[in-house]
């Protein structure tokens, strides 16, 4: 994706701050695990904006809020490892702020595609990829096939 002449705010916030930022901006109630406000108008999903070569100023991608104890809660309830799924949940809304989506099966396919690429390249630098308990934001909350959409913690087929 090229990110790293962007800039990105990341946030990490109590369950009923994320609550009320969900409520306001997506009119959904209750807390989520994390929400993006991208500020960058992005054209082409996953194409960022380039900017001149002589600038090298970095440009803002936008913020990202996280809810650990959301994400802990979620994380105990599924049995999901909680620094993989934070890694993941991280990643889930850098692909938002690039303009990734998952409002239909092939842009969940993408968006997970997108985040299994950022992943890996991660764990390249800092340490193996995990086995077996690895998980990826897009997938299900209960790794079946199903979508997951991790801003409603509700499955969709």
């Amino acid at each position: 994706m090229n990110l790293e002449r962007y800039d990105v705010s990341l946030l990490f916030v109590t369950d009923e701050y994320i609550a009320t930022l969900n409520s306001n901006y997506r009119q959904v109630h209750g807390p989520t695990d994390v929400l993006s406000f991208p500020a960058l108008e992005i054209t082409q999903a996953g194409m960022l904006p380039t900017h001149g070569e002589s600038d090298g100023d970095e440009l803002c991608l936008g913020d990202i809020y996280i809810a650990p104890a959301y994400i802990r809660k979620e994380c105990q309830s599924h049995g999901d490892n909680f620094h993989n799924v934070m890694m993941a949940t991280v990643t889930h809304g850098l692909c938002h702020l690039t303009g990734l989506d998952h409002e239909t099966e092939d842009d969940w396919r993408h968006m997970v595609e997108a985040e299994r690429d950022i992943l890996s390249s991660s764990y390249k630098h800092t340490a193996d990829l995990p086995e077996g308990d690895a998980v990826f934001a897009g997938e299900s909350c209960r790794k079946t096939r199903d979508i997951c959409d991790t801003t409603t913690g509700k499955t969709r087929s």
